[in-house]
């Protein structure tokens, strides 16, 4: 990796002479492709935050670039409560990418994986350069690793191209005993991918993912004895998605995503709060969502804009059994949820070494417990390169916790290379506000500072307002009432 940075940083120095033969928005793919290659060579030595500034130049340079979006998916796997930043930026890559034999990991598009991350079956395997070596053909990929406490994974991916149509198939287990009483883990996911190239402006391609899981309480809290050893949570879901790009021309592309999910997922405690209680949940749901996204470039603007719908219904069905009950206790709530989303992103550059970020997303949701609701969150941003080896990054904007059916969207998932979706509560609202400077120093050397705050508003369930159930054949009473801390 060594002698491959130096390599690139080479070819990053000669490559400059082609600007007298390649027009701004080709540099401008040019310049993401090498930045893609450079984080690429950063990941491999170890250098993630070096590695996740040049991913974000990189898709900042070119955001219909795949090989930066599928770069920073890889890397925010790795880092905890970035999962809807990693799924959303894999599927982005995913609807940009040409056809290719590159393997898609079963677990790749799936949020919160539990398992050992950057071990054996998690590593992943993507090459940027991938389509340009592409020949009909298949292609087979599989790891496995195995440790202590029974923990074991594996998974097997079949990829291959013929004619304009590319596909994937593969499976993905993993299973732990866990390093304490009651925190196992059972995680089967399978997933099958195909993509079609209409022509050479039009692509369509379908997903279906399937995924099974059974948790003990993994919730890791202040003291080491502080866990539910009868917690049980059991989930299944299946994901279908249809996808499509199109390109009107090299500046103007669509992009269109659908989704639909069903799940159903169950927990089961005992003995809690208090010997002999017993608590069954049962939340079977489906999900649909639909987004639209329009980028356009041109020398000196980049400009994406996008719509989406989310609807989400389900019912969560309690039963709570006491000791000296006759029956258990059903506690009933449902949610029937529709989000509107709207956004758009400008990034302009003021000057050759000065780019502003200005943007807004308005979020309308109704139905949630929390009644109806409307934001609109103002996005702000400044990247400053006063010199080739130093970056100046500053941000400031709000968003809102959107109630997303697969946490994946195509919205821009940062700000001048400032994360703006956490794994928060549903609905939360945030500020966010943060510097860096990031610097070269020489080939060998780099460095740098980032400061960064966030103002959180957080909705909590109170269950103080539990009271005693209604007596039949009234209403079910609800599970609680909605507070803002």
């Amino acid at each position: 990796p060594v002698e491959a940075l130096k390599e690139v940083q080479k070819a990053i120095d000669l490559n400059e002479g082609r600007a007298v033969y390649r027009s701004r928005l080709l540099l401008d793919s040019d310049e993401a492709a090498r930045g893609a290659s450079l984080a690429r060579v950063y990941s491999d030595l170890g250098f993630q935050q070096l590695a996740l500034v040049e991913g974000w130049k990189s898709v900042d340079a070119d955001p219909t670039n795949s090989a930066g979006h599928r770069f920073l998916a890889d890397s925010y796997s790795t880092r905890s409560r970035h999962e809807i930043a990693r799924v959303s930026e894999l599927l982005q890559s995913q609807l940009l990418q040409p056809l290719s034999k590159a393997a898609i990991q079963p677990q790749a598009a799936e949020s919160n994986l539990f398992s050992v991350s950057s071990g054996g079956a998690e590593s992943v395997s993507f090459n940027e350069f991938n389509p340009v070596f592409n020949s009909d053909g298949v292609a087979f990929q599989t790891s496995a690793f195995t440790g202590e406490n029974d923990s074991s994974g594996g998974e097997g991916v079949v990829s291959g191209i013929h004619d304009n149509v590319a596909f994937s198939v593969g499976r993905f287990h993993y299973r732990t005993d866990g390093f304490r009483q009651n925190a196992g883990q059972h995680d089967d996911i399978a997933n099958a991918f195909v993509q079609m190239e209409l022509s050479t402006d039009t692509s369509i391609q379908a997903e279906y993912r399937k995924r099974e899981t059974v948790l003990g309480d993994l919730q890791q809290r202040f003291l080491e004895d502080d866990f539910l050893d009868t917690l049980s949570t059991k989930e299944k879901k299946d994901t279908y998605r249809l996808g499509l790009r199109h390109s009107f021309s090299p500046a103007s592309t669509l992009l269109v995503s659908l989704i639909h999910q069903e799940r159903d997922s169950s927990a089961t405690t005992r003995d809690f709060p208090f010997p002999g209680a017993r608590f069954d949940i049962e939340t079977p749901d489906k999900s649909f969502s639909g987004e639209l996204q329009h980028i356009y470039r041109s020398p000196r603007f980049r400009l994406r804009s996008g719509v989406g719908h989310v609807d989400i219904d389900s019912t969560e069905a309690t039963a709570i059994s006491m000791p000296g009950a006759p029956s258990p206790i059903p506690l009933i709530a449902g949610r029937d949820i529709k989000h509107e989303i709207y956004y758009s992103y400008a990034d302009i550059n003021i000057t050759d070494d000065l780019t502003a970020v200005i943007g807004m997303s308005f979020d309308d949701l109704n139905g949630d417990n929390l009644g109806d609701k409307d934001q609109f969150n103002p996005k702000f941003g400044l990247i400053w390169s006063p010199y080739p080896s130093t970056t100046v990054r500053a941000a400031a904007f709000k968003t809102l916790k959107r109630t997303l059916s697969t946490n994946q969207t195509l919205e821009p998932t940062q700000v001048a290379g400032f994360n703006q979706f956490f794994d928060d509560i549903d609905l939360a609202e945030a500020w966010r506000y943060g510097v860096a400077i990031d610097q070269q120093f020489n080939d060998r050397l780099y460095g740098g500072i980032e400061l960064s705050k966030r103002e959180l508003d957080v909705p909590v369930l109170d269950f103080s307002a539990i009271g005693p159930p209604p007596p039949p054949p009234g209403p079910p009473a609800s599970p609680g009432r909605w507070l803002r801390r």
